[in-house]
């Protein structure tokens, strides 16, 4: 367990966590950094409104700052909004959130069935690969269900 103090949301989310799982193991610990902060480029989410177009970050410095007109422009070279997928323009995209997402899946799926430092078969390995594979699916999942209706985006 990590010796921070977690918050009462923090708390809340563990309990109803196990509630619904049935497991409050370390690997299933709600962590600050796994709980995480709203990020648009995490859901393939227009950034346009996000904090009522303030500096999300005076709150919490993972939030996003301001966005930048050119991201919501469409990028010739994919058709697609540069929020999405044109990574030129220095902002967070949901091509790069996904590219990390999926190759940090891989690494700790080859750290746990390889070894890293002569060590294979590692439960927090498989536990983070899983975690950073859900994560990268559920971007997809939240685009693909909008796209068939089931949202109003």
């Amino acid at each position: 367990m990590h010796s921070q103090q977690p918050t009462d949301t923090h708390a809340q989310v563990w309990v109803l966590s196990f509630m619904a799982n049935g497991y409050a193991t370390e690997e299933f610990e709600v962590t600050e950094e796994r709980l995480g902060v709203y990020r648009p480029e995490e859901h393939i989410d227009n950034p346009l409104g996000y904090a009522d177009g303030q500096d999300a970050r005076q709150y919490d410095p993972r939030l996003r700052g301001p966005v930048d007109p050119r991201e919501l422009e469409i990028d010739q070279a994919t058709g697609m909004k540069n929020y999405i997928a044109n990574e030129r323009g220095g902002w967070a995209t949901s091509a790069g959130y996904l590219r990390f997402s999926f190759a940090r899946s891989i690494h700790f799926g080859r750290v746990y069935t390889s070894g890293g430092h002569g060590v294979s078969g590692k439960e927090t390995d498989l536990c983070e690969a899983l975690r950073c594979l859900g994560q990268a699916l559920h971007c997809m999942e939240v685009r693909s269900t909008s796209r068939m209706g089931f949202h109003d985006y």
